[in-house]
């Protein structure tokens, strides 16, 4: 955005089409043909208000497409994808659950990831925070922090209110020796 004041976004044919601020960014989705381009400007004035159909909380985000569960410490219990009403998460079983196992290769440290690598690890599940971080008519996110070792995870978990996807946006300050996190689900 090039300043901070309000901004609507319109597409080629005057129409405003729904967006948010998020920081310095303005998130919109745009619609764009194979092969093509599209053509939207920032007008200096006050957006109209949208209606988002994400709800976002510490334990729960939820659009037009998918409503997911986490648990108290930020891993995920449930997925429902809701055209279907499919449970894609196995009762008992967490997804986007963060582990650390100890990586001592015989051969070649640097690229060498032997068999025996899963005998030993242990889950990341303590929590220093969990924040709303957005919750527009575009995306909704959280963000987890958690640490271990000498190390420190941020993730932001973030659902759109027209794409039918789920993202996890890992930062990781990598301070450990001889292991491997994996972000493991089901």
């Amino acid at each position: 955005a090039p300043g901070k004041g309000e901004y609507a976004v319109v597409d080629s044919q005057g129409r405003e089409v729904p967006h948010q601020r998020s920081g310095d960014d303005i998130r919109f989705a745009a619609e764009v043909p194979s092969m093509g381009y599209s053509l939207y400007r920032l007008m200096d004035s006050r957006p109209r208000s949208t209606k988002s159909e994400i709800r976002v909380g510490k334990k729960k985000l939820e659009n037009r497409f998918f409503k997911i569960t986490l648990d108290a410490n930020g891993v995920i219990t449930s997925i429902i994808e809701k055209n279907t009403g499919r449970e894609v998460v196995p009762v008992g079983q967490r997804a986007n659950l963060l582990q650390l196992f100890e990586d001592k290769p015989t051969d070649w440290p640097a690229w060498d990831i032997d068999f025996h690598y899963e005998d030993k690890w242990e889950d990341i599940t303590s929590v220093e925070c969990i924040e709303v971080v957005e919750n527009g008519p575009v995306r909704g996110a959280i963000e987890i922090t958690r640490s271990f070792g000498k190390s420190r995870i941020r993730q932001t978990i973030a659902i759109y209110a027209d794409v039918p996807r789920i993202d996890f946006l890992t930062w990781v300050d990598w301070h450990e020796s001889w292991k491997c996190l994996k972000a493991s689900f089901p």
